[in-house]
């Protein structure tokens, strides 16, 4: 196997970026499910978000192994690889779970009387069934438009066919100026 030293640096660099990510993220899950006193909404939010980012970055390990071994896959070889669609899946779920942080936080300021009694795990679970169906929206139109095509690294943006991708990226940037808005009216409100 040649690889240069560019790649053995950037495949280096990002080994120990997974490497801290998963410590971190699986850290995180553990102690939350570990410890009954902080298992709240929002842990129990985060800890989602945790499993997202693993999954992601499970992805990654993978992807640099192809990289440093010379495999380019084409679009629909990615697809089918076992690791992009759950990491599609892991992404676009992600994404719009930082939303829905973002409004908890928001309706835990606006009701706080109502948000302690809350139920945490229906409550949990509901939040995720806009997450779910956002992000198998998306699994589902790749598999409807085709545009097989060579690409550099199977990862998420590259494996999605560019319509899909057209349309993830302006939703996930009007999901990104939305969570803005709200913190912003979070941090307003936590001023006053």
């Amino acid at each position: 196997i040649a690889m240069n030293i560019h790649t053995a640096i950037i495949s280096t660099a990002i080994f120990l970026i997974v490497a801290i990510g998963l410590f971190g993220n699986i850290s995180f899950v553990f102690t939350v499910f570990r410890n009954r006193r902080i298992r709240t909404i929002r842990a129990y939010l985060l800890s989602i978000l945790c499993l997202m980012h693993i999954i992601m970055l499970l992805h990654n390990i993978i992807n640099v192994f192809r990289n440093m071994t010379g495999v380019q896959l084409s679009k629909q070889e990615c697809i089918f690889a076992l690791t992009i669609p759950p990491t599609i899946y892991a992404v676009s779920h992600q994404a719009f779970l930082y939303l829905i942080l973002g409004i908890d936080v928001l309706v835990s300021l606006i009701f706080p009387s109502r948000y302690i009694r809350i139920r945490s795990l229906p409550y949990v679970l509901s939040l995720q069934v806009p997450c779910v169906l956002y992000s198998s929206s998306f699994i589902t139109a790749s598999a409807f438009y085709d545009d097989d095509r060579k690409i550099v690294a199977c990862n998420p943006p590259d494996a999605f066919p560019v319509v899909v991708n057209r349309v993830r990226t302006t939703c996930g940037l009007a999901i990104g100026s939305i969570v803005l808005l709200i913190y912003l009216v979070v941090t307003i409100m936590l001023i006053r």
